[in-house]
């Protein structure tokens, strides 16, 4: 979807792959640069090569792209223009809305000691504590770099997350575009996308960012799992 839409990003650009799979080559091109990795660095190793990229090349802004979401045209449309715009420099991160088979997954706003997600349904500016996920998310790289960049805390799960805290407590600003992309989402499909040791990782990864919170979130934490492990047995 990227090479079949990607002359619409009008804007000075560079596409950089990061490969973290030893069983895929991805050859060489004049279209972009790749990096085939020798080791499985997870999410947050990959993100942190693009940003030592970003930084070299002096770039301001990096778009993150994962596989598994698909690119429109009017995205890319969106960031161009987006990007062309004197944009208040409160502004870290700009997001679009993400759906799975219809359902608004991406960004939700955080409430009630993290224990309710209400999805974003209008585009504009927010301050209060949004969590977009990764993929199609632009971030301002001045802000990576002031927040020590990706954190490796969380390689995987929750990396999201924990940007997005920095963004709130940082008092940084999201921007909502007024556009959709379709995400495949692996935690909705439990059955058929996640195995056993990766839903451990998961659920390890929740544990250590709810542990960054106070007492009450933890223990809504609790029992939003206990929850949903009645859901998964049923």
């Amino acid at each position: 979807s990227l090479k079949n839409n990607v002359e619409w990003l009008n804007v000075p650009h560079e596409i950089l792959i990061f490969n973290n799979s030893k069983s895929i080559e991805v050859p060489e091109s004049r279209q972009y640069k790749v990096y085939n990795s020798d080791e499985n660095k997870k999410l947050s190793g990959a993100y942190n090569f693009g940003l030592n990229h970003a930084n070299v090349t002096e770039a301001e802004w990096m778009l993150l792209l994962d596989q598994d979401t698909e690119l429109t045209r009017e995205f890319l449309i969106a960031v161009s223009s987006n990007l062309q715009t004197n944009f208040n420099p409160n502004i870290v991160n700009i997001v679009p809305r993400l759906t799975n088979d219809g359902k608004r997954i991406s960004p939700h706003r955080i409430r009630f000691f993290n224990s309710i997600r209400v999805p974003i349904s209008k585009s504009g500016i927010y301050s209060t504590h949004l969590i977009a996920l990764n993929s199609a998310s632009l971030l301002r790289v001045s802000f990576l770099n002031a927040i020590g960049g990706f954190s490796e805390e969380f390689e995987l799960d929750m990396l999201d997350y924990r940007t997005c805290l920095n963004i709130y407590k940082d008092k940084k600003q999201i921007y909502v575009l007024d556009t959709e992309l379709n995400h495949e989402l692996s935690v909705i499909n439990m059955e058929k996308q996640m195995s056993e040791e990766r839903y451990k990782a998961l659920l390890t990864a929740e544990k250590r960012y709810i542990e960054l919170f106070g007492y009450m979130d933890r223990l809504m934490y609790q029992i939003r799992i206990l929850f949903r492990y009645l859901k998964q047995a049923l």
